[in-house]
């Protein structure tokens, strides 16, 4: 073996890791550093599973192992994903630390090294139980600023990054919360790059059910990512998923997914309620328990940025996530109508 040569060889991976470059983890380091991949699973997704692991000069990580029948579809999935974090630099978007591919006895293996983020994402602290004095909770100060945060990182990799993209699986899981509490948008293994000239482009239906735009199968563009966050705004408000109401404003959930027209129903009952300025009365009951101080313009804002992103027609939805912060922001010459509402009914 040539030392000299290995020795280069790891000087310039340190110079890669000081200039921020993703570094080629070797399988020992991956294997040291997650207790031989027994230690804390950090959770599972559709396209891997993650582990916690600690690098030996004591940063935290999360190893994800890219999971696919297909070995070729894995080394396509693990591609994509590397490619597509490693150029982005955002405050509110995921820093890749590096990646790895290991020859096992079945093939190859792939995976992917984060920072670690100590909150985790933001489903754990939205789908909890109401009554339970230890589950975690997130304030309404906190949940709109994150919808504030999640919303500029899609602007970032829409339209201000080198090469503009689509994020394809926005969802509470893919939001990740850091010391701050700050949101950190992660998994961009279904992520594609957007052309110049190619406002849609057609791709295999592989996102969240629940989340997927209606349109996908006839192709993708930034308005899929629209309709999603729009999703996750209703996860932020009712601290609930998938919540169906009826035009009385009665909870009419299937575990089987609820029909268009029952979904159609749902969002007409949400529009008349913004027009009653009656939408406190459906919030998240743990933040009426706190009795913590709500901004009302702000739950009017977000309900509304919602409906707005999950209308069955794109053309429809705002023209693109800079849109919807101006709603988020109260800038938005439509909103006016149902805050000026919130000033003249009675309560």
């Amino acid at each position: 073996m040539d030392f000299r040569q290995v020795e280069t060889q790891n000087e310039s991976n340190n110079l890669g890791v000081q200039a921020g470059l993703p570094k080629n983890f070797s399988y020992k380091e991956l294997k040291t550093a997650t207790k031989n991949f027994k230690g804390d699973n950090l959770g599972s997704g559709g396209s891997g599973l993650v582990f916690k692991g600690v690098l030996k000069n004591g940063i935290q990580v999360a190893v994800k192992r890219v999971l696919e029948n297909d070995v070729e579809h894995g080394e396509w999935q693990f591609e994509r994903e590397v490619l597509a974090i490693a150029s982005l630099k955002h405050v509110h978007l995921v820093r890749l630390r590096g990646y790895c591919t290991h020859m096992s006895e079945t093939g190859r293996i792939f995976y992917i090294v984060y920072d670690l983020l100590p909150h985790g994402s933001l489903d754990r602290w939205i789908f909890t139980k109401t009554g339970d004095p230890t589950a975690k909770y997130l304030s309404w100060k906190d949940r709109y600023r994150i919808a504030l945060e999640a919303a500029k990182a899609l602007v970032y990799i829409h339209h201000d990054c080198g090469e503009p993209r689509l994020h394809l699986d926005v969802k509470p899981e893919n939001i990740l919360l850091d010391d701050n509490f700050r949101a950190v948008l992660s998994d961009f293994g279904l992520s594609r790059l957007m052309k110049n000239n190619d406002s849609r482009a057609l791709t295999a239906c592989r996102g969240t059910t629940g989340y997927i735009a209606p349109e996908w199968n006839r192709g993708v563009s930034i308005k899929c990512d629209i309709f999603s966050y729009g999703k996750v705004l209703l996860d932020l408000f009712f601290g609930e998923r998938y919540v169906c109401l009826d035009q009385d404003g009665k909870d009419i959930f299937r575990s089987d997914g609820n029909s268009e027209g029952e979904q159609q129903i749902f969002h007409a009952f949400m529009w008349k309620e913004l027009t009653r300025s009656k939408i406190m009365d459906l919030i998240d009951k743990r933040i009426l328990e706190k009795n913590e101080e709500v901004d009302e313009k702000e739950t009017i804002c977000l309900v509304y940025t919602a409906l707005s992103c999950i209308q069955e027609d794109p053309k429809k939805r705002p023209r693109d996530m800079c849109a919807v912060i101006d709603i988020l922001e109260q800038k938005n010459t439509g909103l006016s109508l149902y805050l000026r509402l919130l000033e003249v009914l009675p309560k």
